[in-house]
């Protein structure tokens, strides 16, 4: 439910873009420089929900970024100014960084206490969400209403599907450890013994292979973020498309 939660708030923002433009009175550079608050709130809550999720637990963190989150969604559409829809969209970032990090943590625990492959499972319901975030964000568009009670009305409902899905999160059966906590390094002689453990050589965080793969998520959120983002836009600037047929040229992410 928390993978679903998290594909359909996203997802209802971004039909609404061009009438946020259009009240904002945004030109192409203002609105770039807005979208951009949802970068400048995710990249540093990430790192900081994965020191978070070492110290109090996945679920936790979860449960907190997923009501957090559901919340944020009714900030964008009480902004009255360039500098308001920025600072709306940095915490709604910050919300979605935290939770896409804590609930995958989350669902990897839940994963290896079943035994099951579960974890596409869970991403086939944010794929899922997301289409209906995206389907809502269209009628709203299409039934000309307006972007602040389309905001407010899903922060109301998603923060009471938040509560009930936070509810129902089963607690990790892994325990994430914290960086200082101490762990027995290979060679350490067993307890009782006075035998002095080898130091263990220092273990590169940036390997080839994982500056590969995030150069190669780099060109893909990229891709995905231009269509999402400026998918509408187009439709309704460019090819003067009404609210309605121009909010389906939003592609909502298929993964979290």
């Amino acid at each position: 439910m928390v993978f679903f939660i998290n594909g359909l708030v996203l997802a209802s923002w971004a039909p609404r873009i061009p009438q946020v433009k259009e009240q904002l009175q945004l030109s192409d550079g203002q609105l770039g420089l807005a979208l951009l608050g949802v970068a400048l709130g995710s990249v540093p809550a990430m790192p900081a929900a994965g020191s978070l999720v070492n110290r109090f637990g996945s679920r936790a963190v979860a449960r907190t970024a997923v009501l957090l989150y559901a919340a944020a969604i009714a900030l964008p559409g009480l902004a009255r100014s360039l500098t308001e829809l920025m600072v709306s969209l940095a915490v709604l970032g910050a919300a979605v960084g935290a939770l896409d990090v804590a609930m995958n943590a989350h669902a990897v625990d839940v994963e290896r206490s079943s035994g099951r492959a579960r974890l596409s499972s869970f991403h086939a319901l944010f794929s899922a969400g997301a289409l209906a975030g995206a389907l809502v964000g269209t009628l709203a568009a299409a039934g000309g209403v307006a972007p602040r009670a389309q905001f407010t009305a899903s922060a109301v409902v998603a923060v009471l599907a938040a509560g009930s899905a936070a509810a129902t999160l089963r607690p990790a059966a892994h325990q994430h450890p914290g960086p200082a906590r101490s762990r027995s390094a290979p060679g350490t002689s067993a307890p009782g013994t006075s035998a002095t453990a080898p130091a263990s050589a220092p273990v590169s965080r940036f390997t080839p292979r994982l500056l590969l793969l995030s150069a190669l998520g780099l060109c893909v959120l990229l891709i995905e973020g231009v269509v999402t983002d400026w998918g509408s836009v187009y439709l309704a600037d460019s090819l003067h498309a009404g609210p309605g047929p121009a909010a389906p040229g939003t592609r909502p992410s298929p993964w979290p």
